[in-house]
């Protein structure tokens, strides 16, 4: 019988964080930057970096509702709930919090 392993949780990544000096967590931070757009929108929404933070979500949630009929676009309410869900997690989480 083969054991299971244990999923990491979020205590670990902390515990092994407290770990890090300051430079380790600029790296972390630089890779986890470079790795995801998402993160990417993420980190500029918390430091307050360039412009509206929500502004790729609105633009998503229009595009799925309301597309340009001129240029054959489709509607997509899955792509336009799936911005809108992904919004609201960067608020609950407090990426976009003041």
């Amino acid at each position: 019988m083969s054991a299971k392993k244990a999923t990491p949780t979020w205590s670990a990544v902390k515990t092994k964080l407290s770990n890090f000096d300051h430079a380790g967590l600029i790296c972390l931070v630089q890779d986890l930057y470079a790795a995801s757009t998402d993160t990417r929108t993420s980190l500029h929404a918390r430091l307050r970096l360039g412009g509206d933070a929500l502004a790729p979500y609105k633009a998503t949630t229009d595009r799925g509702l309301w597309p340009d009929v001129l240029q054959q676009q489709g509607t997509s309410v899955a792509k336009a709930k799936k911005a809108i869900a992904d919004c609201k997690m960067g608020v609950v989480h407090g990426r976009w919090a003041g």
